[in-house]
């Protein structure tokens, strides 16, 4: 999979799925609801990316954002 592949799935894991498991090296770092799971701070030490939340229509748009600090 590659890295833009795996940027769209992530950011769909909210619409589409009602749990998540997040896996860091082969070890469980998270399971459960996704907004319990996918938070700013797990996403940043899972994977060095900064996790954000848009407001839509009445829904958060979840987004990466992969710019070099």
């Amino acid at each position: 999979m590659g890295h833009d592949q795996l940027i769209l799935s992530f950011c769909m894991i909210p619409e589409f799925a009602s749990h998540v498991a997040l896996i860091n090296t082969a070890r469980l770092a998270g399971f459960g609801p996704v907004n319990e799971v996918l938070t700013p701070e797990r996403v940043q030490d899972v994977f060095g990316v900064t996790y954000l939340h848009f407001a839509h229509q009445g829904r958060l748009i979840p987004a990466l954002d992969i710019r070099k600090k």
